[in-house]
């Protein structure tokens, strides 16, 4: 089972324009300077719904921050439960307004919530503590 490398534990109050700011100052990420991933625990998302012409992406709010999960609308009627997020932290403007946007690149359930369909799971993740990411949060 493949591994997500998450850069470090967040609480969605650390969640904010200051931190997206300096996350910017590491860029440009790729090759050899990958963007930090961040893991959110038993976030509880609001509004959620199936975005995209075909529904295929995930979008929700939590806390005021917009939620996009490309790919991920199959979980939407999952993603009721407390979930783990990992997560990548951009920025949403709109109107001239800024705010945090978690970019989400993958979905862990509780067991409690698994219904036996094939869903993705951040369970066998490693926090690594990346250097940038210490130094950001």
């Amino acid at each position: 089972q493949p591994r997500v490398a998450i850069d470090a534990v967040v609480s969605l109050q650390a969640l904010s324009l200051p931190l997206c700011r300096g996350l910017n100052r590491l860029e440009p990420f790729g090759n050899g300077n990958p963007e930090p991933l961040f893991l959110l625990k038993q976030a509880v998302l609001e509004n959620i719904r199936r975005a995209g012409a075909d529904g295929k992406h995930l979008q929700a709010m939590i806390g005021g921050r917009k939620v996009i999960g490309f790919g991920l609308g199959h979980l939407a009627e999952h993603a009721v439960h407390p979930l783990d997020l990992a997560f990548s932290l951009g920025t949403d403007s709109w109107n001239g307004i800024e705010k945090p946007q978690l970019v989400v690149r993958d979905i862990a359930l509780p067991a409690t919530a698994q219904t036996g369909a094939s869903l993705p799971s951040i369970s066998n993740t490693s926090v690594t503590g990346t250097p940038n990411a210490a130094a950001i949060l």
